[in-house]
């Protein structure tokens, strides 16, 4: 509307940033009026999302109203925000391109397509967008002068009459329409320009126009004006059909709007369509607008769904990869309202949340510190209070947003603005009682009826969902955006919100006296603003009567010493409350408020203490064990720096610690070293000595055996991995003695997990299986979730430790289902990692790559160091070159590498993949990195690493005497350990050396039972594999044994074209494209095959 320039930025009181600042330089002329201020992101363009339904609606109603001849008017009825103008905007481009169209059998005429705004206040505003409309019509200019335009209108006038073949007085007509539109169109004053006209209308009293008015209560010259407008856009939709545009429809003038009636009313045989974007407000002064007419249509628009605010995001944005928490963040603010999306993803970008490389928008480094603190992968809490806590601390209200929504507040009157703002401290939900109390000095019947109107007005309505309160047969009210609620608690004087957020907490721990564990949440919140608007200035005497008794009067009374101790206790409840009902994240958040005030407030060290105990506690429960590891570290610092520590809370803390830093070291980053753990836990064993067997032996005792078992793995001597591998097994066993003769279920299931973890390590598939089932006997005691997702988890990987993937892809979801309802990233990451393995290892391989591409994504999601990639890229990198895509294979590689150099020793990096050069069939580098790794194992090497080299010194074609122990211990291996898989492979490697042998009895055997157990597995590629060196076996035997008998031959030539085929078949299924040439090379051969 306005031409603008900018200035340099202002530096204003009470602004800690300069304000952006602009200088009116007078107003635009022949602007469109839909298009006069589009809103949206500069360079950012989006499809509109969410109003199908109703640019339907639109586009056939046009076709009504140009197939009958007869105008249509239609209502646009919504907020501000809502998409009024960009549906008008996208309706008239498509009726536009439609009428383009050169297919058409019948030919379209372009519509002619007149806007005009209602200004909200001003001069000339009845019929300012008639101006408008005029003013477009006749191209108006600055510099043409009265006379000029006078002329031109009249000629426009009579052209147009003519056209239509009108007898009508062209004169009389635009006499009239100016009349209509006052003295001004634009800056010219047509009006002044008819003084004789003007004169005769005084004298006369009418018009021609007004004697052929039909009887009207209205006055003549005003039935004049509106049957002048009726000819004039009667004879030009003659030319072609008009859509008019009357925005801002709210703010029109009760005369306007009567004209509007009229016209759509008395048109006949013309098509015209009436578009007018208006809000709510309209229908509260006009409640029978277009009521009952058929040709008045009323669109409302709603707000957008979640799926179509989200969709509104990602084609702003171009991209679907952003963080959940941003997006919620995004989704929650805006409420479905697109203009506040978009204007909430703007100030996004311009705060550098969002940047954008190589042509994608993605989050800024300093920005993901935060995000991977409110990361989750379970819903946010059903809770408007505690919600606040999982969103991105967004700076402030966007201005434009701000404009907006203060514009609407600034029409209330004194009265409304003052009860609202009351419900704004007392929350987005709130009470009737509560809002009684802090507008104590309204009689009830004013607030009553207050509310109502802003009921009426759009600014609250009554919640759908009853908010618990703390008196009986309340009534309780939601403010109808949380943007309203931000806009006016933002403009209430600081001093005045921390006395009433104090008031409001004092009357709600009055009334919920007995029961106020209902109400911490809001109680700490209220305390805490409170606080945090707290100034030397509320000091007693703020109330009325300083005497008093009351909320009010108590609130004036508080101190700030006695402000901070309540915010204290309600925020360590909420913690607690939170912790209890896996709201971790909310639980870290008032753990660390708490803590921070403590340590302002300079208090003991054992009231620190137990709050870095407690903020360990719930990073533990969330998967983020460094951090709970320092607190607890901590906490134990503090408790032993007085040297008069309680023993009991001693061995609390060695318990958390030594439980830490031997039995959750999947989730750490950095893993603690071994000794500091081994302090904690001989330090919880002495301070046991002496006192009866309880549980927490049994528990220590664990701890031990995981430590050894630690110690086993990373040692580099055989000798002491076989001693640190006994020493596991026996204070296992030693802790679940003394757990079953306590009888306590607990120290039983600790126990019954480190004994199967120490049988993994060593891999006694069979016995580590047996362990976790009678642990799982105990599940229905068991009430943590934590507990329950390990079990899970461990019971998946144990069914996939013994080839029965099915059974572990079950217990891999029955984790995955609990850890979705706890806000641990990394736990979740580990159960899909879990099932990507399994459909790995059964040969499923579009499933395992789905959910390796998932972990790839939840990595960057929830913004997790990138070691959690690696499994997730092994498996892409393996099934890339599996089936023949080797450029992409190896983009997956180098990923793979670059992380392992960058996070790993050079220990750990080398070998780095064998299973790579395997499937690569690089045969070579594949043996002489299974044997490095076998070397490193002993004594207990994997039994699946054992099959697989058994296979390749085969292939590769050592001695015999090789090929016949690496044989025997595969088999004796795999067969102890109980994988059926690595069995399956063993086999198949001992068949085919008796192939080579020309041992036909023992290597058809061999074949058959490892294709069997394939079939019995369901494992596709190892089918494939069993079938084609069957296949082999039969040609081979052939060639060497048939010579002198053809009938044998013949059948075993058939034999191997019918296994070759079977094989091809597998091969195919699965797209191994090494494998399927090997077959289909095979079956076009006549006799040798290659190995």
């Amino acid at each position: 509307m306005f031409d603008f320039r900018a200035l340099a930025p202002l530096r204003l009181k009470g602004k800690t940033d300069p304000i952006t600042a602009w200088v009116v330089i007078g107003q635009q002329n022949n602007t469109s009026t839909i298009a006069q201020h589009p809103r949206g992101l500069d360079g950012l363009e989006a499809r509109l999302v969410g109003r199908t339904l109703e640019l339907a609606l639109m586009h056939a109603t046009y076709a009504r109203v140009q197939a009958e001849q007869r105008p249509h008017l239609i209502t646009l009825l919504g907020v501000p925000g809502i998409g009024k103008s960009r549906l008008v905007r996208e309706f008239l481009q498509s009726e536009e391109e439609t009428s383009k169209c050169t297919t058409c059998e019948d030919r379209l005429v372009a519509p002619r397509i007149l806007q005009g705004r209602c200004p909200p206040y001003g001069e000339g505003v009845t019929y300012r967008p008639l101006v408008e409309i005029l003013n477009s019509l006749l191209n108006v200019r600055k510099d043409e002068t009265y006379e000029t335009l006078e002329s031109r209108f009249e000629d426009f006038v009579r052209e147009t009459l003519i056209a239509a073949k009108s007898a009508e007085d062209p004169v009389e007509v635009a006499y009239a329409i100016i009349r209509s539109v006052g003295r001004r169109t634009g800056d010219t004053m047509l009006a002044q320009n008819y003084p004789d006209q003007l004169e005769r209308e005084r004298l006369r009293g009418s018009s021609t126009l007004a004697k052929n008015t039909d009887q009207s209560s209205q006055s003549g010259p005003h039935m004049a004006l509106m049957r002048a407008w009726r000819i004039f856009l009667e004879a030009l939709a003659q030319q072609q059909p008009l859509i008019i545009i009357i925005d801002d429809l709210q703010w029109a003038d009760e005369a306007l709007l009567d004209l509007l009636e009229y016209l759509t009313d008395r048109i006949t045989d013309v098509p015209i369509l009436f578009l007018c974007p208006a809000r709510p407000d309209l229908f509260d002064r006009r409640r029978e607008w277009g009521g009952g007419r058929r040709n008045f249509t009323t669109i409302v628009l709603e707000s957008l769904s979640r799926e179509e605010s989200s969709d509104l995001v990602n084609e702003l944005l171009k991209t679907e990869e952003i963080p959940g928490v941003l997006r919620y963040t995004i989704l929650n603010r805006a409420e479905g309202n697109p203009f506040f999306v978009e204007e909430i993803v703007r100030m996004l970008i311009d705060q550098k949340v969002l940047v954008k490389e190589d042509g994608s928008w993605r989050i800024s480094t300093q920005n993901e510190g935060i995000l991977s603190e409110l990361a989750s992968p379970s819903a946010p809490p059903d809770d408007t209070l505690i919600d606040l806590h999982y969103v991105f601390p967004l700076p402030r209200v966007p201005d434009t947003i701000q404009g907006v929504l203060a514009a609407r507040v600034d029409l209330l009157s004194p009265i409304e603005k003052r009860v609202l703002q009351h419900a704004c401290i007392i929350g987005r939900t709130f009470w009737l009682s509560a809002l009684i109390e802090l507008a104590s000095d309204l009689p009830a019947n004013i607030i009553f009826e207050t509310l109502d109107q802003l009921v009426q007005r759009d600014f609250v309505e009554v919640a759908e969902k009853q908010a618990r309160s703390p008196v009986e047969n309340d009534q309780v009210f939601t403010i109808k955006h949380i943007l309203i609620r931000d806009v006016v608690y933002n403009n209430i004087p600081r001093m005045r919100r921390s006395q009433e957020h104090a008031q409001l907490a004092i009357w709600l721990e009055e009334k919920a006296h007995g029961h106020v564990e209902a109400f911490v949440e809001l109680l700490a919140y209220h305390y805490q603003q409170a606080l945090s608007t707290w100034s030397a200035g509320i000091v007693p005497g703020m109330v009325a009567n300083y005497d008093s008794q009351g909320p009010a009067a108590s609130a004036a009374r508080l101190t700030r010493s006695e402000l901070r101790s309540r915010v204290i206790t309600y925020t360590v409840m909420a913690g607690d409350q939170a912790l209890h009902s896996y709201f971790t994240i909310r639980a870290i958040q008032a753990y660390s408020e708490a803590l921070e005030l403590l340590i302002d407030s300079n208090a003991d060290s054992q009231s620190i203490a137990a709050m870095h105990e407690k903020l360990g506690g719930a990073y533990t429960q969330r998967g983020n064990l460094d951090e709970a590891w320092q607190e607890y570290r901590r906490a134990l610092q503090l408790v032993t720096a007085e040297g008069q520590e309680d023993s009991n809370h001693l061995l609390h803390l060695y318990n958390h610690l030594s439980e830490l830093g031997t039995r959750w070291l999947g989730y750490f980053n950095t893993n603690p070293s071994l000794q500091d753990t081994h302090t904690y836990i001989e330090a919880g064993l002495k301070l046991l000595e002496g006192k009866p067997i309880s549980g927490q032996n049994a528990e220590f005792l664990t701890y031990q055996a995981f430590w050894y078992v630690r110690n086993q793995l990373e040692s580099t001597d055989t000798q002491e991995r076989a001693r640190f591998a006994d020493l596991a097994l026996h204070s296992g066993n030693e802790a679940l003695r003394i757990a079953e003769e306590l009888n306590d279920t607990g120290a039983i299931w600790l126990t019954l997990d480190a004994l199967a973890y120490v049988y993994t390590k060593q891999h006694r598939y069979q016995d580590a299986h047996k362990i976790q089932h009678y642990r799982e006997k105990f599940a229905d005691k068991v009430k943590s979730r934590v507990e329950l997702n390990d079990l899970y988890y461990s019971l998946g990987w144990t069914h996939e430790a013994v080839s029965d993937y099915p059974t572990a892809l079950k217990w891999f979801g029955y984790s995955w289902r609990v850890a979705q309802s706890m806000e641990s990233p990394s736990m979740l990451l580990s159960c899909l990692i879990g099932r990507m393995l399994a459909w790995q290892r059964w040969n499923r391989w579009d499933e395992a790559q789905q959910a390796a591409k998932s972990i790839l994504q939840m990595v960057e999601q929830y913004q997790l160091i990138e070691p959690w990639q690696l499994e997730a890229l092994e498996t892409l990198t393996l099934i890339a070159y599996a089936t023949g895509q080797e450029e992409e294979g190896d983009s997956y590689l180098r990923q793979y590498k670059r992380i392992l150099e960058r996070y790993c020793t050079a220990a750990d990096i080398a070998p780095t993949m064998p299973l790579v050069h395997l499937v690569r069939e690089d045969w070579t580098r594949a043996v002489a990195e299974y044997r490095e790794q076998l070397e490193r194992s002993e004594p207990f090497p994997s039994p699946n690493m054992l099959a697989l080299l058994a296979e390749l010194v085969v292939i590769t074609g050592e001695s015999i005497e090789v090929q016949q122990a690496s044989c025997a211990k595969a088999i004796t291996a795999t067969e102890q350990s109980g994988t059926r898989r690595s069995l399956t492979i063993a086999l198949r490697a001992r068949g085919r050396m008796h192939l080579e042998q020309h041992h036909w009895k023992q290597a058809e055997e061999d074949l058959k039972q490892s294709l069997q157990y394939a079939k019995d597995l369901d494992l596709p590629w190892d089918r494939g594999k069993g079938l084609y060196c069957l296949g082999l076996l039969y040609r081979r035997r052939a060639d060497v044994r048939g010579k002198n008998r053809p009938n044998e031959r013949k059948a075993d030539l058939g034999r191997a074209q019918f296994h070759f085929e079977k094989a091809l078949g597998f091969f195919e299924s699965l797209n191994a494209v090494h494998d399927v040439e090997r077959a289909r090379l095979a079956l076009a051969q006549d006799h040798w095959a290659p190995v």
